[in-house]
């Protein structure tokens, strides 16, 4: 028969106290804070790609089938437009200013900046986000939308 020492639970409740407050809870908030960066950042790509097509919309059909973007003229307005839809589609804890968007614009046949090739036009954006949510993280999203339409 096995007898009970006293006092041997008080030592094992401390370490497993030990264990979840200073391992397992640091590592889930860590797992959960990189997956909300993630997921706020496949959202502002979303939020991109929508505000630049409905830029495209409201341009002429007429004028954009033949090849001509008249998005130099539009940036701010793509800009304003980028940092409202990401405003709808993000959380609150989420900042972007509209100052912290940069659009380009490449004409088919050129490199972006990040070295990816096109054929057709293609709008590459810039954002640097700022994320609060367990602390502040300020990081930076690179978007490519391509229009499959040639010169």
């Amino acid at each position: 028969m096995i007898s009970k020492k006293k006092g041997t639970g008080i030592a094992e409740v401390i370490l497993g106290t030990f264990i979840i407050i200073y391992i397992v809870l640091p590592l889930l908030f860590s797992i959960t804070n990189k997956s909300m960066l993630y997921h706020q950042t496949s959202r502002i790509k979303q939020a991109t790609e929508m505000a630049a097509i409905s830029l495209i919309r409201q341009n002429e059909i007429e004028s954009f089938s033949s090849g001509f973007l008249f998005i130099d003229t539009d940036e701010e307005i793509l800009k304003y437009m980028i940092a409202e839809e990401i405003s709808y589609a993000c959380i609150s804890s989420l900042r972007v200013k509209t100052d912290d968007i940069n659009v380009n614009i490449h004409e088919p046949g050129s490199f972006c900046g990040c070295g990816m090739f096109s054929e057709h036009f293609m709008i590459s954006v810039n954002i640097t986000a700022t994320l609060d949510f367990l602390g502040e993280k300020q990081f930076n999203v690179h978007n490519h939308i391509e229009f499959p339409v040639n010169k």
